[in-house]
């Protein structure tokens, strides 16, 4: 997320920002999802590789969404997505 903070912080500098493409694999760093929030909360937010990894569990070790991804699926600005999809077995 630290990594994020200059970016995040240079969302406050665009005024007229409507769309963001999020295409890095990586999960949207909550710090970006906050300045949308903030700035540009009517902006529409597209994020290319869309998971919600910490969904990704057995059966036998089962735990609540992490909170930054629920965050991220219920944020008023996510637009679209892209999402991968791969088939499980009867284990996962």
């Amino acid at each position: 997320d630290e990594t994020w903070l200059p970016f995040a912080r240079f969302l406050g500098w665009l005024p007229a920002l409507t769309d963001l493409v999020y295409a890095c694999t990586h999960q949207v760093p909550a710090c970006l999802l906050a300045a949308l929030h903030e700035h540009h909360p009517r902006s529409r937010l597209h994020v290319r590789a869309f998971s919600l990894r910490s969904l990704f569990q057995k059966r036998d070790q089962l735990h609540d969404i992490d909170p930054d991804e629920r965050a991220l699926a219920t944020s008023p600005c996510l637009y679209s997505i892209h999402a991968l999809c791969e088939m499980y077995g009867t284990h996962g």
